[in-house]
């Protein structure tokens, strides 16, 4: 992805310690169709105890894992996405 100009890029993370992950946005807001590209660092499984819900968007999300593992809840499904060495 390619800014039209980069005068005002600056890149903060997002630290969110109760899901473990830190998250740097890295497109601004209304990118091409819609489109977000972010860097996210998982620290530690997500605690999904409490009554915090799982997110639900009518979208489509594209990741790679880097290192270690994923797994992803996909309604009753549980995927595990490794990284590729």
């Amino acid at each position: 992805m390619e800014s039209v100009d980069d005068g005002d890029v600056v890149i903060r993370p997002h630290q969110d310690e109760a899901r473990g992950t830190t998250t740097w946005l890295l497109s601004r807001e209304g990118g091409p169709q819609g489109m977000t590209v972010a860097k996210m660092r998982i620290t530690h499984q997500a605690d999904a105890k409490g009554g915090d819900e799982l997110g639900v968007h009518p979208g489509t999300d594209w990741f790679t894992v880097l290192s270690g593992t994923v797994l992803l809840l996909l309604g009753e499904r549980r995927i595990l996405v490794e990284a590729l060495y």
